[in-house]
């Protein structure tokens, strides 16, 4: 609605008449909106203070809530990756892709169409319509800047929302056209096609009802944690299937999730917080993990390995989808978590294009290749690493992912056939090339 706003005031100076002599009416207009929109935003710090299960970014005192008022713990995609025009071009692109995929292409071409209708009968309306839709999806890929790999196009998905139902719009006006030439039934009909066609073809993905990965996903690693353990999940579906299932279900309430909303949470370390402040920087988070493992002797599992700074001695070791960190003088556990996780279905075609249970589904091969190189068995390890690109794709990240891990256990030649396979895809941004040459210059050195 921020972004809306300079159009609506277009709009008013382009149909209104009476211009801009009417300045006091939508002044105070403005201000109503103004005053409803504070109302929503004042309500945060209310919420906040009964330490609710979720508090995202604890907007208690006046600078918490401006940063998430302004989402500042996302202001990094600004400049997180590089600008161009052709790459620009290429996300638009995309978002045309998810556009077409959303209404099909020919339930598509209907709506843009119709909107082509409305301009004839109601220009100046539609004119709006069409540009809300184009410079709210201008505008979010602009800040969001996404690369073109399946996260990013997932995530990117929520963002055409608005310009979807512009065009569904679109879709109503051709039905008005149908219903003028041919009559109610004619429109009726046309009507539940418009409504059917989407269904049909994307029942599959949207069925949900025997989709169980995130909470399997949860209940095992949570089950497999001993009493009283710290738990510092990565991915969001680690952390939200977790905190879901403490605050829902009641399961494993013993269990301290150490990240919740992207950045650690200083459990029972108040003295952190006064070094790093509530929201501590990712490259402060070495030395905050370090502390936890030299001033706790409470159990520390991680999604995977993970930078210690000041735990001397300390490993991190596999088990099973975790790391677990074991301390000097701690033996390491010989429990099989494998054989203890339940799991409603592990078969591919299961993930119904959801890209959540495909990257669990991937996370489940390449921990086992984890643990297989661990033990020294790399077959086994290169193997179930390349069974999980298979199925979730060979997408630079998990690419350059599969090359860190084989790195790590020696495996020089894998980990830069791994990069350079990652460098020769199309469409990385120059921070990643940055990163993946830089690895595969170090393992070039004898």
């Amino acid at each position: 609605m921020h972004l809306l706003g300079p159009l609506f005031a277009l709009f008013v100076v382009a149909t209104e008449r009476a211009g801009l002599r009417r300045w006091a009416f939508y002044g105070g207009l403005t201000l109503i909106a103004f005053l409803v929109a504070l109302l929503v935003y004042a309500y945060l710090p209310l919420r906040s203070r009964a330490d609710p299960a979720v508090d995202w970014g604890n907007p208690e005192t006046l600078s918490n809530w401006w940063a998430v008022v302004r989402r500042s713990q996302y202001n990094f995609m600004l400049t997180q990756y590089p600008r161009g025009w052709a790459r620009f071009a290429r996300q638009m692109q995309a978002m045309g892709g998810l556009w077409s995929r959303e209404f099909t292409p020919v339930l598509g071409m209907v709506g843009a169409a119709g909107l082509l209708v409305l301009l004839r009968r109601h220009f100046w309306y539609t004119l709006w319509l069409v540009a809300a839709g184009l410079y709210l999806v201008v505008a979010f890929t602009v800040a969001q800047n996404f690369n073109l790999d399946k996260e990013w196009l997932w995530v990117m998905s929520v963002f055409g929302i608005p310009a979807y139902l512009i065009m569904a719009m679109g879709i109503g006006g051709v039905l008005g056209l149908v219903q003028r030439w041919l009559g109610r039934w004619a429109a009726g009909a046309a009507a539940l096609i418009c409504i059917a066609v989407p269904l049909v073809n994307h029942w599959e993905h949207n069925d949900k009802s025997d989709y169980y990965w995130a909470e399997d996903y949860g209940r095992n690693t949570l089950e497999s944690l001993p009493p009283n353990a710290l738990y510092f999940p990565g991915p969001d579906h680690a952390s939200f299937s977790a905190l879901y299932l403490q605050v829902v279900e009641g399961l494993r309430p013993d269990v301290t999730l150490g990240r919740k909303y992207g950045y650690l949470d200083l459990p029972e370390a108040p003295e952190l917080r006064d070094k790093f402040g509530e929201f501590p920087r990712r490259r402060d988070e070495p030395e905050i993990l370090g502390w936890y493992l030299t001033h706790t002797e409470r159990p520390a599992y991680f999604s995977d390995y993970v930078r210690l700074a000041g735990a001397p001695g300390v490993r991190l070791v596999s088990a099973g989808l975790l790391c677990r960190a074991v301390r000097p003088g701690e033996t390491r556990e010989t429990r099989d978590d494998w054989a203890e996780y339940r799991w409603h279905t592990l078969a591919p075609g299961d993930t119904r294009g959801d890209y959540t249970a495909e990257l669990i589904l991937y996370e489940i091969d390449y921990a086992r290749a984890r643990e297989a190189m661990a033990r020294g068995q790399y077959a086994a390890g290169l193997a179930a690493l390349d069974r999980g690109l298979s199925r979730y794709g060979r997408e630079y990240t998990v690419l350059n992912n599969a090359g860190v891990l084989c790195a790590r256990f020696g495996q020089r030649a894998a980990a830069r056939m791994y990069f350079e396979e990652a460098l020769r895809l199309p469409g990385q941004d120059g921070a990643t090339r940055e990163n993946l040459q830089g690895l595969q210059e170090l393992l070039s050195q004898p």
